[in-house]
């Protein structure tokens, strides 16, 4: 069986036009033609219309066939799932006023999600996503800068050279592992590490 996909296309609430790629799949394999039908119709929102044939109404759920159920794949769940976000109205303006955030952002530090926000107000829940995520950067940004140590004294390159050079001035080599080290009264000869072992 060659499966060709079908196309529709339908107008929005906006006055927008959504073109609909619709992917057939197989719901079922039936060995009894009466209960594929009678299946089918369910499947069409027909099930009372059609009467139970003699055949298949005196059978019992023990009697009945086996009936293979096939899932149907990722990419059919994704395009059913893409058409009914697409068949919803959204709101002309996703803009957020600053109150409108305000409240938002409260109903989201005390635990609500982010869809049902966004619906309350009317608005799309990817753009309060990442209004959120950004607001939630900002905080821990403004932190991270005030941590860092201010100097009020500016050094360029230069004099942090000769700074480190002069600091250097006062050290001496070990007379063990020639490391530099600055001698103290109790080791004159030694770093810390040869003196200590």
């Amino acid at each position: 069986m060659t499966v060709h996909p079908k196309f529709s296309l339908e107008e929005t609430e906006l006055g927008t036009f959504d073109i609909v790629q619709l992917v057939p799949s197989v719901m079922g394999t039936f060995t009894d033609q009466a209960i594929a039908t009678k299946f089918m119709a369910f499947l069409e929102g027909d099930a009372t219309a059609l009467p139970e044939t003699p055949a298949t109404a005196s059978r019992t759920v023990a009697e009945a066939p086996a009936v293979e159920v096939q899932k149907t794949t990722p990419k059919a769940q994704e395009t059913t799932v893409q058409k009914t976000s697409a068949s919803q109205p959204r709101s002309a303006s996703n803009e957020w006023t600053q109150e409108e955030l305000n409240l938002a952002f409260s109903k989201l530090s005390n635990g609500e999600k982010l869809r049902p926000v966004a619906d309350e107000f009317g608005k799309s829940w990817t753009a309060l996503r990442s209004l959120w995520a950004r607001n939630q950067r900002a905080p821990k940004a403004k932190i991270s800068t005030s941590l860092v140590p201010v100097s009020s004294e500016t050094h360029t390159p230069a004099q942090k050279v000769t700074t480190a050079i002069d600091h250097l001035k006062g050290q001496v080599p070990c007379s063990n592992c020639e490391r530099y080290f600055t001698p103290t009264p109790s080791s004159l000869d030694n770093c810390s590490r040869c003196s200590a072992g």
